[in-house]
């Protein structure tokens, strides 16, 4: 047999990050749907890791836990391992192996806290899939959390067309090839017989929308010959034969119903089935891609227990946060929820973390804010702050070295400038990552290296064409040498206004 059994394996896939598969977010997400997990010290799985940058940095950010990534591309386990032994990681493997193959001896793997699935399940075969969810089954520890995302119907059901037709031409051209030559014969259906595209609205704004996304992305959602979005419901089923409970969802926009209209909660709340109420809700919201936490036994803490996992969740202020005015309102997006509120609230919520250069725990916000007297309402709204990187959760697991981490930001500053495509930096104090570019990293390094200031502007310039990359003013390229350091000039002091000031302030770095 086909070692790619269906899988398109002739590109590799990108080097993301997925904030909601953080440790301290899947924490949270379980606490405000009534579920405690482990935030030190726990054993961690992503199977269908990729590339493995996002299990490095989650591995950078809690260096007391363990983590697993699995994948049966050689490519992706050869970066992880060679990222993870550049940057000198002792807490992080990579096993490349099929998910059929591991399923047979899942005990070799030993217990995990956290098992992850990104994006994978519905891009593989039934058959690799139900292999995947036994060895999530066999491998996750009793009271384990499983974070699986996907495409899911009816939201893809429009596309269905391009995909097929993108598969049809993987028979006989390249994988990129096969993709573009699809696109090219929508657009032009879409001119000279847009019956289809009529009666599907929803494919030309996905193919239109395809210039947004990286090539290494679109090649592995369209080029699966197993590609097929599931429903909800069909999900549910399948992990339920391996004694996983579906708890919610890890979108902590899609956990408040206030974007719902009344006779839609209305619907809602009479159905007592949580599949016919989970399909429901797909259906009303068109859901093309979820985010979904499933529980290995319904395992939910006592009332205590709850009180005191919330009490001691310190929160701190987000520096680079986006400012809304009170008079305008806070708008939360994520999955296919939009909730939108008053700001007031969720301006004083900030004003008064911000109050504190340590920030503040639950339990002392709840103390000092008499508006809200439910502490479940309370922790929904510090939840979507958090969502909204307004407020981050302070990370408190052991063995945190702010040397350690400025080696790390070395390391892949370096990295990153001889070309590697990352675009995100580990934040360990908050758990998460800051989003970076080529022109940041080059910043950064010259901040590491310790270079005068009146140095930086041609060191960046050099780092920026060492990567082949050039100077655009207005929307154009520009070689102007004056044009060229000015803009540099401008992005430094942005650069050190703002993200050097957060680094530094939250003792990553040294001033």
């Amino acid at each position: 047999m086909d070692w790619k059994r269906g899988y398109f394996a002739e590109a590799g896939y990108t080097y993301g990050y997925y904030e909601e598969t953080m440790p301290i977010r899947l924490y949270l997400a379980a606490l405000l749907q009534g579920y405690l997990a482990p935030r030190e010290s726990f054993r961690y799985l992503d199977a269908g890791c990729g590339q493995g940058f996002n299990l490095i940095v989650a591995a950078i950010n809690h260096p007391d836990s363990e983590f697993v990534g699995i994948d049966f591309m050689p490519e992706h386990i050869a970066h992880g391992r060679a990222l993870a032994a550049r940057l000198k990681l002792n807490n992080i493997s990579f096993i490349e192996a099929d998910f059929t193959e591991l399923a047979q001896h899942p005990n070799a793997l030993g217990e995990f806290d956290y098992a992850v699935c990104h994006g994978i399940s519905t891009w593989i075969s039934p058959g690799v899939r139900a292999e995947l969810f036994k060895l999530i089954g066999a491998v996750l520890k009793p009271a384990g959390i499983f974070y699986n995302s996907y495409n899911t119907f009816p939201g893809w059901l429009g596309v269905s067309p391009f995909q097929h037709l993108v598969s049809l031409h993987q028979h006989q051209m390249s994988g990129q090839d096969a993709l573009n030559t699809a696109i090219e014969a929508i657009k032009q259906l879409h001119q000279h017989s847009p019956r289809m595209t009529k009666a599907l609205p929803a494919l030309m704004g996905r193919v239109e929308g395809m210039a947004k996304h990286e090539p290494a992305y679109l090649v592995q959602e369209y080029n699966n010959k197993f590609w097929q979005p599931v429903y909800v419901s069909q999900m549910m089923q399948e992990l339920a034969q391996v004694k996983l409970s579906y708890m919610g969802t890890a979108s902590i926009p899609e956990m408040n119903e206030a974007s719902w209209s009344q006779p839609l909660r209305d619907l809602i709340s009479k159905q007592n089935d949580p599949v016919v109420r989970e399909q429901l809700i797909d259906y009303a919201t068109n859901q093309s891609f979820r985010r979904d936490l499933y529980v290995k036994g319904r395992v939910k803490p006592w009332a205590g227990q709850l009180q005191a996992g919330r009490a001691n969740l310190r929160f701190v202020v987000n520096p680079l946060a986006e400012v809304v005015a009170d008079d305008q309102p806070f708008v939360f997006k994520g999955g296919s929820a939009e909730v939108s509120h008053q700001s007031t609230v969720y301006n004083k919520l900030i004003k008064q973390v911000a109050g504190s250069s340590a920030g503040l725990t639950f339990q002392e916000i709840q103390n000092n804010w008499p508006d809200i007297q439910q502490a479940h309402r309370l922790m929904a709204s510090l939840g979507l702050l958090v969502h909204s990187r307004h407020l981050f959760v302070e990370n408190t697991c052991s063995g945190l070295d702010n040397k350690a981490t400025q080696t790390v930001f070395g390391v892949l500053c370096d990295a990153a400038l001889e070309g590697a495509p990352y675009k995100f930096i580990p934040l360990p104090h908050v758990g998460q990552a800051l989003a970076m570019s080529e022109s940041k990293w080059a910043m950064l390094r010259c901040h590491l290296l310790d270079l005068p200031h009146a140095q930086w502007a041609d060191q960046v310039a050099s780092d920026i064409r060492g990567l082949g990359l050039s100077f655009m003013k207005d929307g154009k390229v520009t070689e102007n040498a004056e044009d060229i350091r000015m803009l540099i000039n401008a992005a430094i002091e942005e650069f050190r206004r703002v993200q050097l000031k957060m680094l530094v302030k939250s003792c990553l770095i040294d001033e």
